[in-house]
């Protein structure tokens, strides 16, 4: 389905309007239920998420304006990050370590 919109802005303002008039922010979020599309039950039953969330349904709006997206996730490590490690082995945690 392709909505109307004047360019990415124009999307991209719409999209965050929707969002925080109909969602709320948390890392905490709950388990989605077995069977269940995650970006449907967050918009619909859930109504709370965190970063993955709110990327991954930005993405498909995006989409849905019929403007091309990808949504990736990943690590980024500077180059004085990797030369300031004594050892020369960089350990990457989802912890923040």
């Amino acid at each position: 389905m392709r909505r109307n919109c004047n360019g990415i802005y124009s999307a991209l303002e719409q999209i965050r309007k929707r969002l925080s008039e109909e969602t709320t922010y948390t890392e905490g979020v709950s388990e989605v239920p077995e069977g269940e599309d995650p970006i449907r039950w967050f918009l619909t039953e859930g109504k709370e998420g965190n970063d993955v969330y709110y990327a991954a349904t930005a993405a498909e709006a995006f989409r849905a304006y019929g403007i091309p997206t990808r949504y990736v996730e990943g690590y980024y490590l500077s180059g004085d990050d990797i030369h300031s490690e004594a050892s020369g082995i960089n350990k990457l945690t989802g912890a923040g370590e």
